[in-house]
């Protein structure tokens, strides 16, 4: 299966929305950063990441590192809304130089590394 067909693959699914836009925004990362910039996804909602030592609750989803620039994005549904620990968190991220957006899709999150990673490889189309 091409590259193409398995991001299409998992941008189908609609089992559990954000996680499912999260799969779709790491397989669109590996696919479009460039070789000079990295990210991580922080699962949240995991009951066993979320009790470890360090772990912030209300942290943006995904985090990107592009020629020493940090750039976090919120990953929610068409329906979802922020928590309360998100709406404290956002700002206080945003206040130590990163910025914060909350994208509803895939589109959303390429338009974002579009205007702020340089180098980004990906293409909005229609």
């Amino acid at each position: 299966m091409s590259a193409a067909a398995s991001f299409e693959k998992v941008k189908r699914r609609r089992a559990f929305p954000e996680m499912d836009l999260q799969r779709a925004v790491a397989k669109m990362l590996e696919l479009c950063l460039p070789y000079d910039a990295t990210f991580t996804a922080i699962p949240g909602g995991d009951r066993g990441v979320t009790l470890c030592p360090g772990y912030r609750s209300g942290w943006p989803d995904v985090q990107i590192i592009a020629q020493g620039k940090a750039l976090c994005i919120e990953l929610k549904s068409r329906e979802g809304r922020l928590t309360e620990s998100q709406k404290k968190t956002i700002p206080v991220v945003k206040r130590a130089g990163a910025p914060v957006v909350v994208c509803r899709s895939l589109d959303e999150v390429a338009a974002f590394c579009a205007a702020n990673v340089p180098g980004w490889k990906g293409r909005i189309t229609a």
